[in-house]
């Protein structure tokens, strides 16, 4: 798991990661599942191979008066915060896999989705934790809150807005940045700030997506 950050505007998202950041700073992310990791020199051997079945689990929450800035910030910092906590590369929530997307405050919702391999030890109670730990200290209470098993393949293009079709299943481009932490509160007022601007865009959003896990075991040039 990792906590990340996206600018505001276009719908971006940011990944944890920086080259410029210290050793001991090291990303976070989302690894493939215990036992999934292959070995050998065979390239078709090297990537892990794909779940059957995947948990997910969809949280929105009306940005309506309730959705304050002190709820709307500790929202964005609980989930980052869960991503530095739970980042190694052997933890059991590096199975599990996040994203924070919050819309202008027209659009009416702040969404999070989270996805895990429905096979992993302990795999609905990971996710009904990590729920738990992002809205921890908010005072709201989510509108939605449904999981459901599918298999994996029909939503690895999931989220995706910029092709015509399936809304589960479009692709579309994204610009991206990593942080190997949470965003610090200037940066969340700054998030916002914008997000809550009468003049912004509607369409414009903010996402924060979780990287990092095995990945991390690889050390920076």
């Amino acid at each position: 798991m990792s906590g990340a950050a996206g600018a505001v505007g276009r719908t971006t998202h940011s990944q944890p990661g920086h080259p410029e950041s210290s050793e001991a700073d090291r990303p976070t992310a989302v690894a493939a599942p215990r036992g999934r990791l292959s070995r050998g020199t065979d390239p078709s051997l090297l990537l892990s191979r794909a779940p059957a079945r995947l948990v997910e689990c969809v949280v929105a929450w009306n940005w309506d008066r309730r959705m304050t800035r002190r709820a709307f910030t500790t929202l964005l910092r609980n989930f980052g915060i869960c991503h530095e906590r739970n980042s190694a590369a052997r933890t059991p929530q590096a199975n599990l896999y996040a994203i924070m997307q919050a819309a202008h405050r027209s659009a009416g919702t702040v969404r999070m989705i989270v996805q895990i391999d429905a096979d992993v030890a302990d795999a609905d109670r990971m996710v009904t934790d990590f729920v738990s730990a992002v809205t921890a200290g908010t005072g709201v209470e989510p509108a939605v809150n449904a999981r459901r098993t599918m298999p994996w393949l029909h939503p690895i293009t999931w989220p995706g807005a910029g092709e015509a079709g399936d809304l589960i299943t479009r692709r579309y481009k994204i610009k991206d940045a990593y942080l190997r932490r949470s965003l610090s509160d200037s940066q969340l007022a700054t998030v916002h700030r914008h997000l809550t601007n009468p003049t912004g865009p509607p369409a414009g959003g903010f996402q924060l997506f979780g990287c990092g896990g095995q990945v991390n075991t690889v050390g920076p040039p």
